[in-house]
């Protein structure tokens, strides 16, 4: 499958079922022009917009503009500003310096589910 860019926005294909990952980080996989949710320690690629399941067209906003990302702030609560990694199953956690980060937060978040809205951060950034 091609990639297709339109600005912040790429079109991908999806790995796996990511149909219960709207507003996760998304990684590439080792297949080319594939994403699959990110990982704890993942450079995230960017933020999946769309629900597909395996073989559909993925969304992903990879910079940029604002993005919604759901984040777990139930542990360490995520502060305007805070520079936000992967969990295990792709939602934004506050990342600790030197991190690889994917997005930094717009809004303050205490929940385990809470959508915030973030600003996307190019891949392989790494939070100071």
């Amino acid at each position: 499958m091609a990639i297709f860019q339109s600005g912040n926005e790429a079109t991908w294909k999806a790995g796996a079922d990511l149909s219960a990952k709207q507003h996760f980080f998304v990684v590439a996989t080792s297949t080319e022009g594939e994403v699959d949710a990110s990982g704890a320690a993942a450079a995230p690629l960017g933020i999946l917009t769309n629900d597909p399941t395996s073989g559909q067209e993925a969304s992903v906003q990879c910079g940029g503009s604002i993005a919604i990302l759901e984040v777990d702030g139930s542990g360490t609560a995520i502060a305007i500003n805070d520079y936000l990694k992967s969990d295990a199953n792709g939602r934004g956690v506050k990342a600790a310096t030197g991190d690889l980060v994917g997005a930094r937060a717009l809004q303050a978040a205490t929940g385990l589910t809470d959508e915030i809205m973030v600003r996307p951060l190019p891949p392989g950034t790494k939070a100071p």
